[in-house]
């Protein structure tokens, strides 16, 4: 027998009746075939001679991790079973003997076939069956020295209190029929909704909106209306070719991956999206940098649209002035200068600011079953891909136990 083995849950119970002094049995879950190998050999050797650590919970439960029922079984035979939450890994030791395997979740598969080959198991040195041993609880009523020792995993007791809140559990969502679990039918699509947006990239077209205690574009003065229009313009001086680089290189991005399909928005392939999240990634990295340098030219943009609004609106105020002005400034140039720029001041946006609010995102959404099928959908999305990317499907349908299996 070779080193890897298959070892079916028939094939752990011939193993147990074989058992003469000593079986440890640790895995998530114990099967109807297991529970029923276990409960005879505490019968012909004594439940003192048997350890049972399992991971007993509803959801190992309705994982098909064996069935629960066959932990009240055993407890009725006078075996102790002890807990390791979490616990994935099997181990079968009898006598000097052992195996290491993986015990199946029938939602996802059920055990080998008689003629089947699926290697799940490892056989034990009995080297290596004595260092485990160490590792685990002792099967004999153990003294008072065995009782310091610390275990590795089972130190917990399964108690009766436990076994009723699971069967609670159980009662409110019982695991599914596996057998059916199995056959359902799944889908993978091949595509995916994306969504790429820049937001606060365009400086150039930022503008403020005056205060209320600014309402001097009612002018009667068309021409100077017009100048404090062009100068709420706060960016329109801000020529940064790192930024229209980047901006360009978004576009290029989306144009090559995010395929527009009419009003439904854009698509992008699933084997694709690993390359799309790199490259945005590498452009976030490089906005990062870009945005820490354009702070002070930003400053200095904000700073000139200031003196440059601040004489205009000043004269306006002088010509029509408002109650907020008269009230507490005086009304001469310098005092019309003063209101103004403190009053612009508490609308401007930080050069900080203006850059915290460049943002590149980048979203996607799964096309849900119905989408898939509706004829015109799939005639947008076929039309913009090359037959060697979609041949005549954006989708592939298995049931979901192949796809277990397979993987």
């Amino acid at each position: 027998m070779g080193f890897f083995q298959t070892f079916r849950q028939t094939d752990m119970a011939c193993f147990i009746d074989t058992a003469a002094n000593v079986v440890i049995y640790a895995a998530p879950g114990v099967s109807v075939t297991v529970a029923e190998a276990l409960t005879r050999a505490a019968k012909r050797i004594g439940p003192d001679n048997i350890v049972i650590i399992l991971d007993a919970s509803a959801h190992t439960a309705r994982m098909g991790f064996g069935r629960f029922e066959t932990i009240e079984q055993l407890t009725e035979t006078g075996v102790e079973i002890r807990v390791e939450p979490g616990l994935r890994q099997g181990l079968l030791i009898v006598d000097g003997k052992g195996k290491v395997f993986n015990l199946p979740a029938e939602l996802l598969e059920p055990d080998a076939g008689v003629n089947d080959s699926a290697p799940n198991a490892i056989e034990l040195t009995a080297a290596q069956v004595v260092v485990l041993r160490s590792e685990l609880p002792n099967p004999k009523s153990p003294s008072e020295a065995q009782q310091s020792l610390k275990v590795s995993i089972g130190e917990s007791r399964l108690e009766k209190s436990d076994i009723e809140h699971i069967k609670k559990e159980l009662e409110v969502s019982p695991p599914q029929p596996f057998d059916l679990s199995r056959q359902v039918r799944v889908y993978s699509a091949l595509v995916r909704f994306v969504e790429l947006e820049m937001k606060g990239w365009k400086l150039e077209s930022k503008r403020i909106e005056l205060p209320s205690s600014l309402p001097v574009l009612a002018t009667r003065d068309l021409d100077l209306r017009h100048r404090i229009k062009s100068s709420l313009n706060l960016l329109d001086t801000l020529q940064d070719t790192k930024l229209k680089k980047l901006r360009a290189e978004v576009e290029a991005i989306r144009k090559a991956y995010c395929i527009p399909i009419g009003h439904l928005g854009s698509v992008v392939l699933i084997r694709a999206q690993k390359e799309l999240i790199a490259k945005i990634d590498d452009l976030r990295e490089r906005m990062k940098k870009t945005q820490g340098e354009l702070v002070s030219e930003i400053e200095s943009c904000l700073k000139q649209a200031l003196e440059s609004l601040t004489p205009e609106l000043a004269k306006a105020i002088l010509a029509e002035p408002t109650d907020s002005f008269m009230g507490r400034y005086a009304p001469t140039e310098q005092g019309a200068e003063e209101h103004v720029r403190e009053e612009l001041l508490k609308v401007f946006p930080s050069a900080q600011k203006i850059v915290k609010d460049m943002s590149l995102r980048l979203t996607f959404k799964d096309v849900t079953y119905e989408v898939l099928q509706d004829k015109e959908f799939k005639k947008r999305v076929l039309s913009s891909f090359s037959r060697s990317a979609l041949p005549d499907s954006l989708h592939e349908e298995y049931d979901a136990v192949r796809r277990s299996l397979e993987n």
